[in-house]
């Protein structure tokens, strides 16, 4: 998979260059140190996933993903930053990223985050997604009559995050009938990813915040593939 990286620390991204070219599957076709670099090496030469510094001295991460989502629908974007705040966190998501990960974590789980995001799943460490929840109820509105028994149901166990392949096998149904009920909801949500989707549903009341013991492991990993 091609990956671009867009980051104003030139010794951070020859860092993360080196890191990602120890994998196979992996090839950073790009580095980008403003926003305007970014949309021009995107347009000039599309990655698959975009990893996103929140601070650019043109502008922010959130900002960039929102343009590049309109100009790209199909591109994939990870948020790295060494804000851990849960604005930023709701910023990233809002903005059209379906991964995100701090700097202090970047070495070890970038990796893995730019595979998700590729897969077309969503990456976020848990804890930090257990202290956003709650923010994202504000001005919370019910939105249950928009989804069927069958899609609320469902909606919880993604939120709990479970696979599609483990929720077709709790609910007896099969995986195809369950990918079709997640795309579903994300249409529904107005949503672009399982992420988006679960902190939409639970900032409009329909998810209550799960607490943090409930999350384990150093990350949430919600795959579409699966």
């Amino acid at each position: 998979m091609k990956v671009l990286l867009v980051d104003d620390h030139e010794m951070f991204t020859e860092l993360l260059t080196h890191q990602l070219s120890e994998h196979r599957d992996i090839e950073v076709t790009g580095v980008a140190h403003t926003a305007a670099e970014a949309l021009a090496t995107v347009r000039d030469d599309p990655p698959d996933v975009a990893v996103l510094d929140y601070r650019l001295p043109d502008g922010d991460g959130a900002a960039l993903a929102r343009q590049l989502r309109r100009d790209h629908p199909g591109l994939r974007m990870v948020m790295l930053t060494g804000y851990r705040g849960e604005a930023t966190l709701r910023a990233a998501v809002e903005s059209g990223c379906c991964g995100f990960i701090t700097k202090n974590r970047a070495v070890d789980e970038l990796a893995a985050g730019v595979r998700t995001a590729h897969a077309g799943g969503s990456f976020i460490p848990p804890d930090l997604m257990a202290r956003a929840l709650p923010d994202f109820q504000r001005d919370s509105k019910l939105i249950t009559a928009k989804l069927t028994d069958r899609e609320r149901q469902i909606m919880q166990l993604v939120a709990k995050g479970a696979s599609n392949r483990a929720i077709a096998e709790r609910l007896h149904i099969s995986l195809h009938t369950v990918r079709n009920h997640v795309q579903r909801i994300i249409t529904k949500l107005g949503a672009h990813s399982k992420l988006e989707a679960v902190s939409e549903a639970t900032r409009l009341g329909f998810l209550p915040p799960e607490p943090s013991h409930t999350s384990a492991g150093a990350r949430q990993t919600l795959d579409n593939s699966k």
